[in-house]
């Protein structure tokens, strides 16, 4: 094994660029092969940086492989120059470029990850004051939804996962499909509160056709706010609705043409109270 490590090591050298290419798409990266892994090097970048290099030694010809839509990698001499797609999305993204040498018959994996932009990984909490109630503390079972799902989901997405609103995670969330619509008796609660999106889960979707919701509030049937939400949306709609003095709130969430991929989430959602709990009605 010390032989197969003295055979191929690397430094990792990084820098800023603005260098655009397209991905190459070779089908030989997918065919198997007996190959002796000896190294696995993790190389990060930042959301906005489109290059960096990496230097290779090898005692013999080496062979490359990466299929990626938003990484290329070229080799120039002993040096692997990567270029990537800016990032102009919200979440981490990573690919991997393998290299293979024929005659020692050992590989590498480069894998390179680039990171989110700053205000696109971060965990949202609850308010610590006031008399708060989370929506998903409430009975649910009464909200409408679409028959792609059996019940509005609490704390977990349409899918089964970590809820994601923009790569953000919320202490507190609620999940449902458009079409859908909560309608709630306020009890005297004194305001309504949450982010919304399309869950992150769609992004590998085709954006489209997937994830396009509108979506209203609505007091005493009159109409409080109202917009779109879509997967490629940069941030996440805040709303903030002073219910006081109303008696019921509808929240409603319609497809914007399909609805596939409509999977909606509310993050931290909550009350405000005066005194008794909201409920939902039919």
């Amino acid at each position: 094994m010390k032989t197969l490590k003295s055979v191929l090591f690397a430094t990792v050298l990084l820098f800023g660029g603005a260098a655009i290419c397209e991905a190459v798409a070779d089908d030989k990266y997918f065919q198997p092969r007996e190959l002796i892994q000896v190294s696995n090097d993790n190389v990060e970048i930042a959301y906005d940086q489109t290059s960096a290099e990496v230097a290779v030694t090898a005692k013999s010809a080496y062979e490359l492989y990466c299929r990626s839509p938003w990484l290329t990698v070229v080799q120039e001499g002993t040096t692997l120059k990567i270029s990537a797609k800016a990032n102009d999305a919200f979440v981490p993204r990573s690919a991997k470029i393998i290299l293979t040498t024929k005659r020692e018959n050992v590989s590498r994996v480069i894998t390179v990850t680039q990171k989110p932009e700053p205000g696109h990984d971060q965990f949202f909490g609850l308010p610590k004051e006031g008399n708060i109630l989370p929506l998903a503390s409430l009975d649910l079972s009464k909200a409408t939804h679409d028959k792609f799902i059996k019940e509005v989901l609490k704390n977990r997405s349409v899918e089964g996962g970590t809820i994601k609103i923009k790569n953000n995670t919320y202490e507190s969330a609620v999940a449902t499909h458009a079409n859908s619509t909560f309608k709630i008796k306020l009890n005297g609660a004194m305001r309504f509160v949450t982010d919304l999106g399309i869950d992150d889960a769609i992004l590998d979707r085709s954006a489209e056709t997937h994830g396009d919701a509108k979506y209203r509030f609505l007091l005493d049937g009159k109409e409080v706010a109202a917009g779109r939400i879509t997967i490629t949306d940069k941030t996440a709609p805040h709303i903030d609705i002073n219910t006081h003095g109303a008696k019921v709130l509808e929240i409603v969430f319609d497809s914007n043409g399909s609805n596939w991929g409509d999977h909606i989430d509310m993050g931290n959602p909550y009350f405000e109270l005066t005194a008794d709990k909201p409920e939902l009605i039919d």
